[in-house]
């Protein structure tokens, strides 16, 4: 950590001290991973077969739904506002989710057709807006974001500044680490039917994350989770719950060297 970060790591000492030891500890989980875990080499499944096995477990034609992407012009959309962010952004952009997750975000979005969407990390907003526009294609639902930006002056501001105005009401954004937010708020929603993990990629609050969103799962519970080569955390999940998966798969992202995850789950948690 750089002498700037150390410096605006202690004005959150001073002014905010839990969110302070949020921060101490991912720096300490970050770096436990890297001797305690080794990446994984997960599968990269044909974006065709993908379709077909969302297609079967959710019982819709995802292809048709993926079509609609292009349709709508949800990237095109993205890449305007990636631009109009200039040259200098707050944060840099490879804390964006990639294209390719985004899309099983709005595919499944659209077939499970949930009432409540979680997701953990927003970044500038890239799943935040595939998520919103799936919601308000289906006319029904809401999404809660969960997420703690980056050290920097201005960096809240620029927490989904690429979400249209026009798709805001269906959102609900939670400043704060997953671990202090995501357990009351579960409290107060009761269910949630599709979860989304794009925040600290450690092997323990990935599978944190997995599980507490599991035990509060509709039915059927959707799991997406990007960046899951770093570790083991999705592989070991998707094993503890095999009994009730309907469907899994791990495929490549479209512009950088990783992987997501998507997994179906069939009986509700209990």
């Amino acid at each position: 950590m750089n002498l700037s970060k150390l410096r605006l790591l202690a004005g959150v000492a001073a002014s905010n001290p839990p969110e302070f030891a949020d921060r101490v500890r991912a720096v300490a989980e970050v770096q436990a991973d890297r001797f305690l875990h080794t990446a994984a080499a997960y599968p990269d499944v044909p974006w065709d077969q993908v379709l077909r096995g969302l297609s079967g477990a959710l019982g819709v034609n995802a292809a048709a739904i993926d079509r609609e992407v292009d349709d709508r012009r949800i990237e095109s959309t993205i890449a305007a506002g990636i631009a109009r962010l200039g040259p200098s952004p707050q944060f840099a952009l490879r804390h964006n989710a990639d294209a390719r997750i985004a899309r099983l975000c709005y595919i499944a979005c659209r077939a499970r057709r949930p009432d409540t969407v979680i997701e953990t990390g927003v970044a500038y907003g890239v799943t935040t807006t595939f998520v919103l526009t799936a919601l308000e294609v289906n006319g029904r639902g809401r999404l809660h974001s969960i997420d703690l930006p980056p050290l920097g002056s201005a960096a809240d501001a620029a927490v989904g500044a690429l979400v249209p105005d026009q798709l805001r009401a269906r959102w609900t954004l939670h400043r704060g680490a997953s671990r202090r937010i995501l357990p009351p708020l579960l409290a107060q929603l009761g269910t949630v039917d599709m979860f989304i993990h794009d925040s600290l990629h450690t092997s323990r609050t990935m599978r944190w994350e997995f599980e507490t969103a599991h035990r509060h799962g509709g039915r059927p519970f959707v799991l997406l989770a990007d960046d899951i080569e770093l570790n083991r955390a999705f592989e070991e999940f998707v094993a503890a719950h095999g009994t009730t998966l309907a469907f899994q798969a791990t495929c490549a992202a479209s512009a950088k060297d990783a992987r997501a995850g998507v997994g179906i789950f069939e009986a509700s948690a209990g």
